[in-house]
């Protein structure tokens, strides 16, 4: 949970927070899902409900890797084979801000 402060307010939210500390399989999953609305609707449902959804800062590299993962390009999305060879693909691996350690906006600090 995370407190969030209310612009213009003494008050302060209670808000859930999820952050995907590495590009694993949930994180593809979740972006492809987000992508495409047949993909992962069990994810989908998981999020829905959540506030705010962090991670690593991604380039275009990785959204070239998550278009063809979404389009079959490395096969089913969610087969083994699928997320194997996208997780190879150098957009996912090191596509993310060197040594981000902190969301980036000060509210979640």
């Amino acid at each position: 949970m995370v407190k969030c402060p209310y612009s213009n307010s003494t008050q302060t939210l209670i808000c859930s927070s999820i952050n995907f500390d590495e590009a694993d399989k949930e994180w593809l999953h979740f972006a492809a899902c987000n992508r495409s609305r047949d993909l992962f609707p069990e994810l989908r449902k998981k999020y829905a409900l959540v506030d705010i959804l962090g991670g690593k800062v991604a380039d275009d590299q990785t959204a070239t890797t998550l278009n063809n993962y979404v389009s079959g390009a490395y096969g089913t999305p969610g087969s083994e084979r699928a997320d194997r060879t996208s997780g190879n693909r150098q957009g996912l691996k090191t596509s993310f801000v060197s040594g981000q350690k902190k969301p980036l906006h000060p509210l979640f600090s």
